[in-house]
């Protein structure tokens, strides 16, 4: 029998990597609740996050072809 796997959360930098995003950017999306994140800290201490890889990755994939803001006119110079 194989054991099962866990898969591990990453800290910002490891996800915003993944997303292509500053960790600063995620940082906000996590505090605003928009993406799936895990705050990890107790009491008074800095809380942070932690991210799940697959979580972010579904984010995204339902984000693809979601109403967004309207394309930029074409503007070509003549």
């Amino acid at each position: 029998m194989v054991p099962p796997t866990v898969e591990p959360y990453v800290d910002s930098e490891k996800g915003a990597a993944f997303l292509g995003v500053a960790s600063r950017t995620l940082n906000e999306l996590a505090r605003k609740g928009e993406v799936p994140a895990y705050q990890w800290g107790l009491g008074n201490q800095r809380r942070t996050w932690r991210f799940k890889l697959s979580e972010l990755d579904s984010y995204m994939k339902s984000k693809v072809g979601s109403p967004g803001r309207p394309p930029l006119p074409n503007r070509r110079r003549k």
